[in-house]
């Protein structure tokens, strides 16, 4: 229905990545009142400001505790609102030395072995004993507040994650009387991410796994040295089908020591939620985006202090953690990939030193044999895929221990081309850039925020 829109906004999509002035080419279309807005309205289609940003999707917190008013903490426990899933749990003891430390309050009139304090959203206060250190360990879970329909399609900047921790402290605090330390709040886990929009008018985003997903194939450390399938959810990975979902890669998850990475299909995620049989009519929502993208770092607590140099939140500054998604996905991911490239350049090098133009038997299938055989050779040796450009071929040709080789380098160029777009099921694809060089290029040149509007459609037989 909507696939006259689909050919006018992918044309300014170019590749996002290009740069800022894309972006505001693009924005001045969203949010401008013309006809195309006004008959998405009409047709029911919603709209989100989602920035683009690097920022906390979810954090785990290491808090340090006050004080705690029994009396409003026991009277809390009797009248907190169920119905808005809140909950509060105080595991009573009579033994003075399975208690909380804080039990040796002369104002605690009963004593609690742990405190567990459930928000909306699963975010979650827990609260137990340490006897060894005389400190209590109280962690915070805090998750990013999704929205009604596009889930967790935001993510927090710095100072909204400060302001966004502060004010459900306050939350706790006010229902339950258990007072923290403000000033400082220790960093035990992070998920930090980054959303794109992609060039959905010639790639996929199975082609975008093609484009980075190599860097699994070079990188050692990995534990999950595969492309994988999945829906994002912990629990339930290992029970979707790759049938499920159309033989589709929506993701590339891999775990290292002290963080874990993943680059997944945003829009499959918030479009489908828990719809693994790939049914549209059971899909929460329609998006306008469908070409968007997320890159993820889920950074442990081993990782905090390595990358972020600091442990508490309260002291970070937006350059912190942009410089940290920058250095890990440059060390981990790009640099991985361009060294893929660099081998792979090597071996077809070679291959073209080695064609005898001269061989009669050979001079009329050369060309379709050389690239059959490097394609070949890439899928068989590691699974993988290259992007080429023109200028890559061209160069290749040049290689080639031949007087007409060299004079005839442009035809023999797009003789070649001709021959790699014709057969789909090659490991190579032409291009006029290689994609993961300009993702490259606009997550180290990004910082801040960038403006941009989502627009959606709720299935209204579901929602």
């Amino acid at each position: 229905m909507y696939a006259i829109y689909d050919t006018y906004i992918c044309s300014y999509i170019i590749i996002q990545m290009m740069g800022e002035m894309y972006m505001k080419f693009l924005q001045e279309k969203f949010t401008k009142e013309n006809s195309w807005i006004e008959m998405w309205k009409k047709d029911g289609w919603l709209s989100a400001d989602v920035p683009i940003q690097v920022g906390f999707d979810f954090v785990k917190l290491k808090l340090q505790l006050s004080y705690i008013d029994w009396n409003v903490f026991e009277q809390a426990q009797d009248v907190v609102n169920v119905g808005e899933g809140k909950f509060i749990w105080g595991n009573e003891t009579n033994d003075i030395d399975n208690a909380l430390n804080i039990c040796t309050d002369p104002e605690c009139n009963k004593m609690y072995t742990s405190i567990k304090i459930d928000l909306w959203n699963n975010d979650v206060l827990t609260i137990k004993t340490n006897k060894r250190s005389g400190i209590d360990n109280c962690q915070f879970d805090l998750h990013i507040r999704p929205h009604r329909y596009l889930g967790n399609i935001y993510n927090n900047s710095v100072e909204e994650e400060k302001a966004y921790v502060l004010e459900r402290l306050h939350e706790i605090e006010q229902m339950s009387g258990i007072y923290f330390n403000h000033d400082f709040m220790e960093v035990i886990y992070a998920e930090i991410n980054m959303n794109f929009l992609f060039d959905f008018d010639t790639m996929n985003f199975e082609e975008i796994v093609k484009s980075l997903g190599v860097y699994q194939i070079k990188n050692g450390k990995s534990s999950n040295n595969i492309y994988t399938v999945s829906d994002m959810k912990k629990g339930l990975v290992n029970s979707i089908a790759y049938t499920d979902i159309g033989q589709r890669a929506i993701s590339i998850y891999t775990k290292y020591r002290d963080f874990d990475s993943v680059i997944y299909d945003k829009s499959f995620e918030t479009k489908r939620g828990y719809n693994f049989k790939y049914n549209e009519k059971f899909d929460k929502l329609d998006m306008i985006q469908s070409n968007y993208m997320r890159i993820e770092f889920k950074i442990k607590k081993d990782g905090i202090q390595r990358y972020f140099g600091n442990i508490n939140l309260m002291e970070y500054e937006q350059n912190t953690i942009e410089e940290v998604f920058k250095s890990l996905f440059e060390k981990n991911i790009y640099n991985e990939v361009e060294e893929y490239y660099i081998e792979w350049d090597k071996i077809i090098q070679q291959a073209f030193m080695r064609v005898d133009m001269t061989d009669p038997h050979k001079r009329a299938t050369w060309k379709k044999d050389i690239i059959a055989k490097i394609s070949s050779q890439i899928k068989t040796d590691t699974n993988g895929f290259m992007y080429m450009t023109p200028e890559d071929i061209k160069a290749y040709v040049k290689l080639i221990p031949s007087k007409s080789a060299i004079k005839n380098a442009k035809k023999i160029t797009e003789q070649l081309i001709d021959e790699i777009e014709k057969n789909h099921k090659h490991s190579i694809k032409i291009v006029d850039e290689k994609p993961y060089k300009l993702i490259r290029d606009f997550i180290i040149n990004f910082s801040g925020k960038q403006e941009q509007t989502i627009w959606y459609l709720p299935n209204k037989s579901i929602t």
